[in-house]
């Protein structure tokens, strides 16, 4: 993971760590087995692919984002902020 994360950084000076973090995980690759997709809490946010992090013309932050953990019937309205830099 270093080693990707630095050539993303030579490949993207501009962007502090948090926005090179948020980058390998925009551009992760899902990961599947022959029966299908792995679970994203198995997974994560996939496996890093270096040559779509610095082909990437944007970055969203948060990497993740999480609405937290609600029954079907609890209805209300949730804000959460993103940020994509181009």
């Amino acid at each position: 993971v270093s080693g990707a994360m630095a050539l993303l950084k030579q490949a993207h000076p501009d962007l502090n760590a948090d926005e090179l973090k948020a980058l390998a995980m925009n551009t992760a690759k899902f990961l599947a087995t022959a029966e299908g997709p792995v679970s994203v809490s198995l997974q994560g946010a996939g496996r890093i692919q270096v040559d779509k992090g610095v082909m990437a013309p944007i970055v969203v932050t948060p990497g993740a984002l999480s609405l937290g953990l609600h029954a079907i019937e609890d209805s209300r309205k949730l804000t959460r902020i993103i940020d994509v830099k181009n």
